[in-house]
Order: structure tokens, then sequence, then C-alpha cells
């Protein structure tokens, strides 16, 4: 639990720790990822959304408009 971060409903109202929340909680999804599942940036997206088709959509969307904007 030393790595729960705290957040104020003002705090998280300022969008840098909203960023800064939300790549923690990424990025503690991709850590999580079962041994089962590769970790790759796809199941690490889909397992933050949910691990089902909507998650699964929801992973393409964000890897599209990465792809897009580079």
């Amino acid at each position: 639990k030393s790595n729960l971060v705290r957040v104020s409903h003002d705090d998280i109202s300022d969008c840098v720790v909203n960023i800064a929340v939300g790549l923690r909680w990424f990025f503690h999804k991709f850590n999580t990822l079962s041994a089962k599942s590769e970790k790759t940036i796809f199941n690490a997206l889909k397992y933050y959304h949910s691990w089902d088709k909507e998650g699964e959509n929801y992973a393409h969307t964000i890897i599209d408009i990465y792809e897009k904007s580079r």
C-alpha cells in the first residue's frame, strides 16, 4: 500500500495531478498483468479500461490516436 496516492476532489481537478494519477494507475495495471497475459502496452490499455470487448476497443482507439499523432 505504500505506492498508493491519495488525492482530494480538488486535487484531481488539476490537470497535472489527474494525468500523474492516471499514469500511475496505468503502470500499476501494466505491472499486475497476469503471467497468462503478455506484458504489452495493448494489454495494459485493455486491462486499464476493462478486460472484455469494450476494453479491447478502448485499447485500439488509444493506439490509433497515438499512431496518428506521431
